[in-house]
């Protein structure tokens, strides 16, 4: 399999809604004990709910990488970390349309609903109590960001390629709450990106596995 082909391949892939690992590809980067999106019914957890976008965008003939920012510092639980662009539900607009509209105001990007190429997985997120749906979108074109200053402190890209190595995910120590933890998250240029943000990633990171060892047998 050469690297000048398999990232689009893949990308036709997730467009046809291959069946998803889930829970299980969470469960590689989840703290230990964290409360999964299928116990929140049963634990009667009435949580927020929220959805972000997964913008898959093409930087080379081939090659693509993902849109991630990094939160402005403010007193709250993911002050600083690195996110997907997204947030809360605004009224009774649909999940997609959430997705769409955060991203548009919290980076400038404008992605059409026809971009979409799958739902990820819902997770929730205990800190905050929010549900968040992600949504893949592939953006056949390099887009010009402009960031929120008032929320977003940074953008930052993660090649597609990084997700097929492995290991894709290491041990590093993070803050959470006061305590210092060592969690499985990625390193990207002096960012340690774990919690939410690497739970997708990993369901990403196994998809990938998944369609490589297909691709090759091809």
């Amino acid at each position: 399999m050469s690297q000048s082909n398999w990232q689009e391949s893949f990308l036709e892939f997730l467009k046809a809604r291959p069946t998803l690992p889930g829970e299980a590809a969470h469960e590689l980067v989840a703290l230990k004990g964290r409360v999964k999106a299928s116990e929140i019914n049963q634990l009667q957890i009435r949580p927020k709910i929220s959805a972000v976008a997964v913008v898959f965008e093409r930087v080379y003939s081939d090659e693509y990488r993902i849109v991630l920012i990094k939160r402005k510092e403010y007193a709250g639980v993911h002050s600083a970390q690195i996110s997907f662009p997204g947030g809360r539900r605004d009224g009774d607009e649909s999940l997609i349309q959430t997705s769409l509209r955060e991203l548009y105001e919290e980076v400038g990007i404008a992605v059409d609903e026809k971009q979409l190429l799958t739902p990820l997985t819902e997770l929730y997120i205990p800190p905050s109590n929010f549900l968040m749906y992600p949504f893949a979108y592939k953006c056949d074109t390099a887009v010009k960001c402009y960031p929120d200053p008032n929320e977003v402190a940074d953008v930052v890209y993660l090649p597609l390629e990084r997700l097929a190595q492995e290991p894709c995910f290491e041990l590093h120590s993070v803050d959470v709450r006061g305590f210092n933890l060592r969690v499985p998250a990625i390193e990207l240029s002096g960012h340690i990106i774990w919690g939410a943000t690497a739970m997708v990633l990993a369901e990403i990171h196994m998809l990938i596995k998944s369609f490589i060892r297909n691709f090759e047998k091809m």
